[in-house]
Protein backbone atom coordinates (compact mmCIF):
# COMPACT_ATOMS: atom_id res chain seq x y z
CA UNK A 1 0.00 0.00 0.00
CA UNK A 2 2.98 2.20 -0.69
CA UNK A 3 1.16 4.38 -3.23
CA UNK A 4 -2.24 4.17 -1.62
CA UNK A 5 -4.41 7.26 -1.67
CA UNK A 6 -6.41 8.40 1.32
CA UNK A 7 -9.52 7.05 -0.44
CA UNK A 8 -7.85 3.63 -0.80
CA UNK A 9 -6.97 3.64 2.90
CA UNK A 10 -10.48 4.73 3.88
CA UNK A 11 -12.03 2.06 1.63
CA UNK A 12 -9.82 -0.61 3.18
CA UNK A 13 -10.62 0.58 6.72
CA UNK A 14 -14.33 0.47 5.91
CA UNK A 15 -14.00 -3.05 4.45
CA UNK A 16 -12.10 -4.24 7.53
CA UNK A 17 -14.70 -2.71 9.85
CA UNK A 18 -17.53 -4.37 7.91
CA UNK A 19 -15.78 -7.76 7.93
CA UNK A 20 -15.22 -7.47 11.69
CA UNK A 21 -18.90 -6.58 12.18
CA UNK A 22 -19.93 -9.63 10.15
CA UNK A 23 -17.56 -11.84 12.13
CA UNK A 24 -19.03 -10.57 15.41
CA UNK A 25 -22.54 -11.22 14.13
CA UNK A 26 -21.63 -14.79 13.24
CA UNK A 27 -19.87 -15.45 16.56
CA UNK A 28 -22.91 -14.19 18.46
CA UNK A 29 -25.15 -16.36 16.25
CA UNK A 30 -23.04 -19.39 17.17
CA UNK A 31 -23.19 -18.52 20.88
CA UNK A 32 -26.96 -18.13 20.69
CA UNK A 33 -27.31 -21.45 18.85
CA UNK A 34 -25.37 -23.13 21.67
CA UNK A 35 -27.61 -21.48 24.25
CA UNK A 36 -24.71 -19.47 25.67
CA UNK A 37 -26.23 -16.05 25.03
CA UNK A 38 -29.88 -15.05 25.30
CA UNK A 39 -31.84 -12.75 23.01
CA UNK A 40 -32.17 -10.32 25.92
CA UNK A 41 -28.36 -10.21 26.28
CA UNK A 42 -28.01 -9.39 22.58
CA UNK A 43 -30.70 -6.71 22.77
CA UNK A 44 -29.09 -5.18 25.86
CA UNK A 45 -25.69 -5.06 24.17
CA UNK A 46 -27.20 -3.42 21.08
CA UNK A 47 -28.92 -0.75 23.16
CA UNK A 48 -25.74 -0.06 25.15
CA UNK A 49 -23.94 0.30 21.81
CA UNK A 50 -26.65 2.72 20.64
CA UNK A 51 -26.22 4.81 23.80
CA UNK A 52 -22.47 4.94 23.30
CA UNK A 53 -22.91 5.91 19.65
CA UNK A 54 -25.22 8.78 20.60
CA UNK A 55 -22.68 10.01 23.15
CA UNK A 56 -19.87 9.78 20.58
CA UNK A 57 -21.88 11.84 18.09
CA UNK A 58 -22.63 14.50 20.73
CA UNK A 59 -18.96 14.74 21.72
CA UNK A 60 -17.85 14.96 18.09
CA UNK A 61 -20.52 17.56 17.35
CA UNK A 62 -19.27 19.71 20.23
CA UNK A 63 -15.80 19.52 18.66
CA UNK A 64 -17.22 20.54 15.28
CA UNK A 65 -16.90 17.13 13.68
CA UNK A 66 -19.71 15.42 11.84
CA UNK A 67 -19.84 11.68 12.48
CA UNK A 68 -22.38 8.97 11.92
CA UNK A 69 -22.10 6.74 14.98
CA UNK A 70 -25.83 6.88 15.78
CA UNK A 71 -26.81 6.22 12.17
CA UNK A 72 -24.54 3.18 11.97
CA UNK A 73 -25.78 1.99 15.37
CA UNK A 74 -29.37 2.20 14.13
CA UNK A 75 -28.53 0.24 10.99
CA UNK A 76 -26.72 -2.37 13.10
CA UNK A 77 -29.71 -2.74 15.41
CA UNK A 78 -32.02 -3.19 12.42
CA UNK A 79 -29.75 -5.87 10.95
CA UNK A 80 -29.27 -7.74 14.21
CA UNK A 81 -32.91 -7.58 15.27
CA UNK A 82 -33.93 -9.16 11.97
CA UNK A 83 -31.27 -11.84 12.31
CA UNK A 84 -32.08 -12.73 15.92
CA UNK A 85 -35.77 -11.79 16.13
CA UNK A 86 -35.40 -9.19 18.86
CA UNK A 87 -38.36 -6.78 18.57
CA UNK A 88 -39.87 -7.77 21.93
CA UNK A 89 -36.58 -7.59 23.83
CA UNK A 90 -35.60 -4.29 22.22
CA UNK A 91 -39.02 -2.82 23.01
CA UNK A 92 -38.98 -3.99 26.62
CA UNK A 93 -35.44 -2.84 27.34
CA UNK A 94 -36.01 0.53 25.65
CA UNK A 95 -39.12 1.02 27.79
CA UNK A 96 -37.25 0.09 30.96
CA UNK A 97 -34.44 2.50 30.01
CA UNK A 98 -36.90 5.32 29.26
CA UNK A 99 -38.70 4.75 32.58
CA UNK A 100 -35.33 4.76 34.35
CA UNK A 101 -34.33 8.04 32.67
CA UNK A 102 -37.65 9.65 33.63
CA UNK A 103 -36.79 8.93 37.27
CA UNK A 104 -33.54 10.85 36.71
CA UNK A 105 -31.51 7.65 36.48
CA UNK A 106 -31.78 6.56 40.09
CA UNK A 107 -29.73 3.42 40.60
CA UNK A 108 -28.18 1.42 37.79
CA UNK A 109 -29.34 1.57 34.17
CA UNK A 110 -31.55 -1.38 33.21
CA UNK A 111 -29.30 -1.84 30.18
CA UNK A 112 -26.31 -3.00 32.24
CA UNK A 113 -25.70 -6.73 31.63
CA UNK A 114 -26.42 -7.68 35.24
CA UNK A 115 -29.70 -5.74 35.17
CA UNK A 116 -30.78 -7.37 31.90
CA UNK A 117 -29.98 -10.80 33.31
CA UNK A 118 -31.88 -10.06 36.53
CA UNK A 119 -34.95 -8.67 34.74
CA UNK A 120 -35.17 -11.58 32.33
CA UNK A 121 -34.49 -14.22 34.96
CA UNK A 122 -37.33 -12.70 37.01
CA UNK A 123 -39.63 -12.74 33.95
CA UNK A 124 -38.59 -16.26 32.85
CA UNK A 125 -36.84 -15.34 29.56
Amino acid sequence: MENATSNDIADRAFAEARINALLLLEVVAALEARGLVAKSDIAGALLRMETGANIADRVDEEEGTITHHAEIASQTIDEWQRRFGLPAELYTLRKLQTDWQVTKGAGVSPLYPEQVMQYYSDSDD
